[in-house]
């Protein structure tokens, strides 16, 4: 689970990057919160249910 959690992480680092770097309009919370259930929902698949607790960590505004 902190190999998910670090590899979440990852992925919403780098979101964040490409966010200001386009210097999007959308609000960004939305654009994150959509990959974390998307991200969240294929590694369930993987590994059971314990992924929903990750999920609800990542969909923060940044």
């Amino acid at each position: 689970l902190d190999m998910l959690q670090e590899e979440n992480e990852n992925l919403l680092d780098k979101v964040r990057c490409l966010l200001s770097k386009k210097k999007l309009s959308a609000p960004k919370s939305i654009v994150v919160e959509r990959l974390a259930v998307a991200d969240g929902a294929i590694k369930e698949m993987h590994n059971g249910g314990e992924t929903k607790m990750l999920v609800n960590s990542l969909t923060m505004p940044i």
